[in-house]
């Protein structure tokens, strides 16, 4: 699950995964994000997060699967989305790279 923080670009436009649009998405991402940094950062177990995640996928009425299936049939518009939404882009960018540290911590912590 750890790798959900990616924003991975497609080329292509599809359909639209459960209820998700460009701006769903990205607001589900941050907040699934959010919830990784704090497992990471020990604030909530393991299970904590799965719960988390679960509640999540429900309230914006998708999956898992869709959440991961939908950059590769809606990669262009929600790049473009977020490429017109600077401090969007500027949060996903934020926390991705919080996350990059608090894996690389996790990493040599186990070594």
């Amino acid at each position: 699950m750890l790798f959900l923080y990616l924003v991975i670009v497609s080329a292509g436009s599809g359909p639209a995964y459960g209820e998700l649009g460009p701006e769903s998405f990205c607001r589900l991402h941050i907040k699934i994000m959010e919830a990784t940094l704090s497992m990471l950062n020990n604030q909530i177990t393991a299970d904590e997060h799965e719960d988390a995640l679960n509640s999540l996928y429900e309230e914006y009425g998708t999956t898992e699967d869709e959440y991961l299936l939908f950059m590769g049939g809606n990669g262009s518009e929600t790049q473009a989305y977020i490429e017109a939404n600077p401090e969007l882009q500027k949060r996903i960018n934020t926390l991705a790279g919080r996350l990059d540290s608090a894996m690389e911590a996790e990493q040599e912590e186990n070594n």
